[in-house]
């Protein structure tokens, strides 16, 4: 059987939890990854004989086992293994503070040899949805390290009265290895101190907090984000190597952005990516792309034309349009498609007919 066949078994015994088809199926992609990649063979072996004695397998590849909480023994983080994800699409200025960050960090040896401190720490902030979370997977990616992810706000929540002993744990395990320890809700822990509305717990964590990033190993990345930086403490700003702000996508940006995402219609995008861009002003990324697996599934299922549900579920996702926006909506549908009739152009928007007729001369005074 070749390798391609076993992979559909393989992924049906793991959402299965079928263990004993799982080991058959390993120990066979073993015996055929030996000859011409003994390094994978290697590393499916060692993933087996760690289970097998009863070990968490993420020790295979030598990462211990996310802390857990002293009384629910539920883990304190979620380990993810690098994987290859595209490029986040960002300003020229954020690609060349995150390339520069990547490419110091690939010539550590260089810099500590000549007494020059590596960066260690990058601070994300913006909006939610931009891709600060994102960002962080994809530097993960870049530098093949793995990522420990905790959402912070959660944890404090879940844990309260204990919360400093959970996140000193933490911090004393992202530490020990080589890894990239990813703080998203960062000002649930870092708020400002003089903030009287908080408890004095988290206050001492703010002191614990400032300690542990000056004093970071410099072996092991942190990258923290937030949604509020106007919360973080002041003296915060300073532990971190870099501070960047993520801002939500300019026309350009929105336009490669759709461009990648909607390429399965790539042929009639030049069509309609006018419109698009014009009514996707102040979106997030993390918008775009749901409006781009929308109108993908629409298509699929309902098999419409690929024009008319860009449009419709651009409509959609600008419910509250004024009247002149609307007047502007037809007359660049018009513009980029002149054989539309008016009853068309009211069935892709939803408008009524009349008031498209409307729209239109208004556009034409």
């Amino acid at each position: 059987m070749s390798i391609e066949k076993l992979l559909p078994k393989l992924i049906r015994a793991s959402f299965d939890a079928d263990q004993r088809s799982l080991e058959s199926l390993a120990m066979l992609l073993i015996k055929k990854l030996k000859p011409d990649y003994p390094d994978i063979s290697n590393e499916i072996s060692d993933i087996i004989a760690y289970k097998n004695i009863g070990v968490p397998a993420i020790r295979s590849i030598g990462i211990q086992p996310s802390p857990v909480d002293k009384d629910t023994r539920f883990p304190l983080a979620k380990i993810e293994e690098p994987k290859e994800i595209l490029e986040p699409i960002f300003n020229d200025y954020i690609k060349e503070e995150v390339n520069r960050f990547i490419k110091e960090r690939n010539m550590l040896e260089k810099l500590i040899r000549e007494g020059v401190y590596p960066p260690k720490s990058i601070l994300l902030y913006g909006s939610p949805g931009v891709g600060k979370t994102y960002l962080a997977r994809w530097i993960a990616y870049k530098l093949q390290k793995e990522l420990i992810g905790i959402d912070l706000a959660a944890s404090i929540s879940s844990y309260l009265g204990k919360t400093g002993q959970n996140i000193k744990s933490l911090l004393d395990y992202a530490r020990s290895f080589n890894s990239i320890l990813f703080l998203d809700e960062f000002d649930a822990i870092a708020k400002k101190r003089d903030d009287r509305s908080d408890v004095g717990e988290l206050k001492r964590i703010v002191n614990v907090l400032l300690k542990e990033l000056e004093e970071w190993p410099f072996g092991s990345i942190v990258i923290a984000a937030t949604n509020h930086p106007e919360l973080l403490d002041k003296a915060v700003w300073r532990r971190f190597d870099k501070i960047i702000k993520i801002e939500k996508p300019n026309s350009v940006q929105r336009e490669e952005i759709l461009r990648r995402e909607l390429e399965l219609f790539k042929d009639i995008l030049d069509n309609v990516i006018e419109i698009i861009i014009k009514f996707t002003n102040n979106i997030s990324p993390s918008d775009l792309c749901k409006y781009s697996q929308f109108v993908k599934r629409r298509f699929i299922i309902d098999e419409e034309e690929p024009i008319m549900i860009m449009i419709t579920e651009l409509v959609k996702h600008n419910e509250n349009l004024t009247s002149g926006e609307k007047a502007e909506l037809c007359k660049i549908i018009k513009k980029n498609n002149r054989k539309l009739t008016i009853r068309d152009i009211s069935t892709m928007t939803g408008f009524s007919a009349v008031s498209v007729q409307r729209y239109l001369k208004r556009e034409k005074k």
